[in-house]
């Protein structure tokens, strides 16, 4: 059991536990102690976000409820964003330490419990829930109702919800006291400080990805190539192709590539050196024929930039003796134009027979129609295209086996098959035959089809364990979204990570959350599932995945998409973006969440692919989105290593395909080996592509040992004494070629970085086979009269940069017959920059009728992107718009309002004020001014009634007065004397009329008088006015409708007289609100003992069957 302590209805306790911590909460701190309803086992949740990166230490929580109990209390993860919490179901898939057991001692209060130092990341929110016993305890709720966004949930799991599940939300009808102890990693304050400068850059308008009318392209999938052999690697989204002009910069060839298409993969399929397309298009359903009148092309490459669409019969064997047959088309209609008559998601191209020949694997999704009204899908069967010696591709589908496996309906219908989102090539057994893996949707389970070199494959998913991980239900496994593989953890085996959609309600009892599968490797092969062992979070939307070594420390990182039906915002649907995940390498290869600071944020992307694009030696990422685009994030992550990559070139005549599908490399260095392969086109996400790069991190390594390639013919080639930090070139058996020489990444200054001295020291990354360097520098990122110097070391120093002014460097590498393209540009500051000019908000310019204490509102200092610069406001306020007459000055200001204080400000007075932004290398410049005019105060009120010296005024008088102008409220006293030393009475009114409700004494001399008050202050008093009251009253009418009540005061009887008998209700209330006597009568004179009640005042309802209620004041007087 975990420790913990209480203290009872104490609320200061949270506000710093140590001098580091910090208390993330929503609640006011107020809790609402009673009227708690009894739900047994319904689930009460609190979503926490944190400001940023943090440490978690403690949970708070304010219970009520008198009975002893034992309540469990949970912390996980937030699957949904803050949409909904995760419940019961599947809490278990993002928890984030082992449930704590509370003996709930009976007693509301404060409750603290210490946890494990958990690692939240900044985009993250905790989950705080325990589930009701029958008497509690509840989390308390505070008592101004739910703030929003909402994070205070129930859920009902007995109750039947829409999708006839069980299991309904609530919104809590106020917030829970339910609280973090946090220690922020990047602490500022009391809070977190924002987000340095990204590691990924945002660069997608920079290079020029985007559309003719300079938009994002939006898309969710991609696909790297090089379609024109000149090393750099290009970018197709659909029908836009953009070539890489090698300068950090694309090119939109679109209409000269001339591709119709709206996903892509590519492989050169007839080995002529230039790699080929298929153009995913799909096509109509026809629901009496049950197929696709698919649209789909093959583009052959002419080497020029420019492609040839294929006709289907220039490629593949068509028509089918009996396409009933080898499709299962709901009729055997004749098929002599269309290959694959089903909705393709994913066209793989790879070698499964290694006869040097690409093949085709076509994995199939659903399509989705309205029938009479109802929604329903029809699914369709994988297919496998072997490519004969004749170039042409036939059908295998029924031959190779594959088709058993993917029927799940007794009758084999046309119907009966999987909701494929992706397949992939590998050989996860090494044995040198490709086998596929396939995603599926919908819940069924993933396939894994072993090749068994003699032209079948078997599917193996279930022994080796990559299927699923088994559910509640039989059969049901995960909504497969898309997967990869990897050698996560450098053993020379590829594992598997499988992005798997799943709900947080009680569906996802039945289906699984992301899994990474380790490949255990000989003689079995087997895999063990360990996703939140290595710390990948369970998210509703979960996606494709993406490995990849971004931080060159020689471990594969992850990054796993999310995606969303709607746009952010759209009926409040949250921001679900892609996370990065850092590899922390041995011995439990944790995955760290790093999104935050890394800043690659973007809401729905479902893919993300692998690029070097600037050629630099790191990789970039392309992230796909269908609601916010294709962005490409710059890699400008701090290098904690050395790296190598490779191109393959094959040789068809060795039966080694031209593009190398199916070759692996490992790369040797002392005691470590990293394993790469490149087995198919797709990355196992949909229809994205990967760069065919092979890219290695190797850490710190600074000698390649040797570098073995293995081919799928299984040929071996050895290489030794390899140098780091080069492209290579692999012609099948041939000698090494360097690439062209790489980018050098510019290291120090950090981009953006600022507080530097006038004199400079540049570093950036070395280059393998340059012999100096040449480096640019400007005051302009044009580089207009740069100076340019040259180096034969990866440094340089350079003095005499002026204070506070920014500068822009770039570098490239040159060889005896080479330069590199220009790194990418870097700025940084000598000093720090001059806050730029701020802009004023409230009071609004030319703004009237102010108080004497306004708020001042102002916005922030304009920096370049990542800035991360100190600075504070000064406020000036003065009589006249050149600020020489100032009457107030407030320096050091840290936030952008202020209130100013009272005492300052004259009513009736026009003032100017501003406000600029200072650090420590000097001022900023003063805003614009704006003028405000405070209000004037109210002028004298004219008493009306009673009249000064009247006599005879009732004992329950009406006060009148005049109504002016520039008043708010109005202030009447009442006094038995002329200098008001005493006040009887005080009332704050907004009409000028009073009806004074008790009585006064009778026969006695008052005194009255009226003031005006305004947001400014109190106006004078009016005139003092003098009057008698006249002698008491023993009858009293109410608002003369006839009923007489008395007398009035009153001992211990009184008498109510009605004009007849009628049925009427009388209620005595005191002023507290408590009624004191109720009863019913039927007469015309009714009388009530009242002689047990306490003297004071009190209200006389009188109910008639009309409901017309009538109130009376009386005062009762005992001896």
């Amino acid at each position: 059991m975990k420790n913990y302590w209480i203290v009872l209805l104490s609320l200061l306790f949270v506000k710093h536990i140590y001098a580091l911590d910090v208390v993330v909460r929503n609640d006011n701190g107020s809790p609402q102690l009673s009227n708690y309803p009894e739900r047994y086992f319904w689930e009460e949740s609190k979503i926490l976000k944190p400001d940023g990166p943090c440490i978690m230490k403690k949970v708070q929580i304010y219970y009520v409820g008198s009975t002893p109990n034992i309540d469990t209390i949970y912390i996980a993860g937030d699957p949904s964003e803050g949409y909904l919490p995760p419940t019961l179901w599947v809490i278990h898939y993002n928890q984030k330490a082992k449930p704590i057991i509370f003996n709930y001692p009976g007693k509301p209060g404060w409750y603290e419990f210490d946890v494990e130092n958990i690692l939240i990341g900044g985009l993250d929110r905790i989950v705080i829930q325990h589930r009701l016993n029958q008497s509690g305890p509840w989390f308390a709720i505070d008592n101004d109702g739910i703030s929003q966004p909402y994070s205070s949930f129930l859920m009902n799991p007995f109750e039947t919800n829409s999708l006839g599940g069980p299991g309904n939300y609530y919104v809590s009808n106020g917030d829970y006291l339910v609280r973090l102890v946090v220690e922020y990693i990047y602490p500022s304050d009391s809070t977190s400080a924002k987000p340095t400068f990204p590691a990924f850059v945002d660069v997608t308008k920079e290079v020029g990805l985007v559309d003719g009318n300079g938009n994002y392209i939006k898309s969710s999938d991609a696909s790297v190539v090089d379609l024109n052999n000149d090393g750099f690697d290009d970018i197709a989204i659909g029908g836009f192709v953009f070539k890489n002009d090698g300068n950090s910069h694309f090119s939109n060839i679109s209409s000269k590539v001339n591709i119709n298409a709206g996903m892509t993969s590519w492989g050169d399929f007839n080995n002529d050196g230039f790699i080929d397309c298929y153009a995913l298009r799909n096509g109509n359903y026809d629901e009496n024929l049950k197929m696709v009148f698919s649209q789909d092309r093959i583009y052959k490459n002419n080497g020029n930039e420019t492609f040839t669409e294929l006709k289907p019969r220039e490629v593949f064997k068509l028509p089918y003796p009996d396409p009933g047959v080898d499709f299962r088309l709901g009729k055997p209609t004749q098929q002599d134009s269309i290959p694959n008559p089903y909705s393709c998601i994913t066209p793989l191209w790879t070698d499964v027979n290694n006869d040097g020949r690409l093949d085709l694997f076509l994995a199939n999704n659903r399509v989705g129609l309205t029938i009479s009204g109802n929604y329903v899908e029809r699914y369709f069967p994988d297919q496998l295209w072997i490519q004969d010696s004749d170039g042409k591709f036939k059908n295998v589908t029924q031959q190779c086996g594959i088709l058993q496996y993917e029927l799940f309906s007794s009758n084999q219908s046309a119907l009966g098959y999987y909701d494929c989102y992706g397949a992939n090539a590998n050989d996860y057994n090494n044995d040198g035959q490709i086998d596929i893996f396939v995603a599926n949707y919908r819940l069924v389970r993933d396939l894994l089809y072993r090749n068994n070199g003699n032209g079948t494959f078997t599917n193996v998913g279930d022994v080796t364990g990559v299927q699923g991980v088994p559910t509640v239900g039989i059969g049901y496994y995960g909504h497969g979204m898309g997967s990869e593989w990897g050698d996560f953890n450098n053993d020379g085996y590829p594992d598997l990570v499988v992005g798997n959609l799943g709900h947080p309600d009680w569906r996802g009892m039945y289906s699984n959350p992301s899994l990474i599968f380790k490949n255990e490797g000989p003689p079995n092969f087997t895999f063990k599932e360990q996703h939140q062992e290595m710390g990948l979070k369970f998210f509703e939307m979960n996606a494709g995945t993406t490995w990849g070594d971004f931080d060159l420390d020689g471990y594969l990182d992850l990054w796993h998409g999310q995606i969303s039906y709607r746009a952010e915002g759209d009926g409040g649907e949250p921001k679900r973006p892609g996370r990065i995940y850092m590899n922390s390498g041995p011995s439990d290869f944790k995955l760290i969440d790093k999104t935050w600071e890394f800043g690659c944020v973007v809401h729905g992307p479902w893919n993300a692919v692998r690029i070097d694009f600037d050629n630099d030696g790191d990789l970039d990422l392309l992230m796909a989105s269908s609601h916010e685009g294709v962005r490409l994030f710059r890699n400008d992550f701090e290098r904690k290593g050395n790296w190598v990559g490779f191109r393959l070139r094959g040789s068809p005549k060795d039966n080694v395909n031209m593009d190398c599908y199916g070759t692996k490399i490992i790369v040797y260095c002392g005691s470590q080996k990293f394993y790469r392969d490149l087995m198919g086109s797709i990355s196992g996400n949909r229809c994205s592509q990967n760069s065919n790069l092979l890219h290695f991190g190797i850490g710190n390594c600074n000698k390649i040992d040797s570098v073995v390639v293995i081919y799928t013919n299984g040929f071996r080639k050895t290489y030794k004494d390899i140098e780091p930090n080069k492209y290579y070139i692999i012609n099948y058996n041939q000698n090494l070629i360097q690439s062209r020489l790489n980018t050098p990444q510019c290291l120090q200054p950090k981009n953006y970085q600022i507080g530097l001295p006038d004199s400079v020291e540049f570093y950036w990354t070395n280059v393998g086979g340059a012999i100096k360097y040449e480096i640019s520098i400007a005051d302009n990122p044009n580089f207009t009269n740069s100076k340019n110097y040259q180096t034969g070391q990866n440094h340089f120093s350079s003095a005499g940069f002026e204070r506070s002014k920014q500068y822009f460097w770039k570098v490239r590498a040159i060889s005896s017959n080479d330069s590199s393209q220009w790194s990418s540009t870097f700025s940084f500051y000598s000093g720090n920059p001059i806050p730029s000019k701020v802009q004023l908000y409230s009071p609004a310019d030319n703004s009237s009728k102010l108080s004497l204490t306004p708020k001042f509102l102002w916005g922030k200092p304009n920096f370049p992107l990542g800035l991360d610069v100190k600075y504070t406001f000064q406020l000036q306020i003065a009589t006249d718009a050149q600020f020489q007459n100032v009457v107030a000055t407030k320096s050091d200001l840290k936030d952008t309002s202020f209130i100013l204080e009272d005492k300052i400000l004259q009513p009736g007075t026009k003032y100017y004020w501003r406000v600029r932004a200072l650090n420590t290398d000097g001022n900023g410049v003063w805003s614009d001014p704006f003028s405000f005019s405070t209000n004037f105060l109210p002028g004298i009120v004219s008493l009306t009634s009673p009249e000064n010296n009247s006599t005879d005024v009732p004992l329950k008088p009406t006060f009148r007065w005049q109504q002016i102008d520039n008043v708010e409220e109005y202030v009447l006293q009442l006094s038995l004397e002329e200098n008001f030393d005493t006040v009887l009475i005080e009332k704050t009114l907004q009409a000028t009329i009073y009806k004074h409700l008790t009585s006064l004494q009778p026969k006695k001399i008052y005194y009255w008088r009226v003031c005006g008050k305004n947001n400014v202050g109190f106006g004078p008093w009016s005139e003092i006015w003098k009057f008698q009251t006249t002698s008491a009253t023993l009858v009293e009418f109410l608002n003369n409708s006839g009923i007489k009540v008395f007398p009035n005061p009153f001992e211990s009887e009184i008498v109510i007289e009605l004009e007849s008998a009628e049925i009427v209700k009388v209620t005595l209330i005191d002023f507290l609100g408590r009624k004191v006597y109720n009863n019913e009568f039927l007469e015309k004179i009714i009388k009530i003992n009242l002689e047990n009640i306490v003297s004071g005042p009190y209200i006389l309802k009188i109910e008639k069957q009309d409901n017309n209620s009538l109130f009376l004041l009386f005062k009762l007087q005992k001896d």
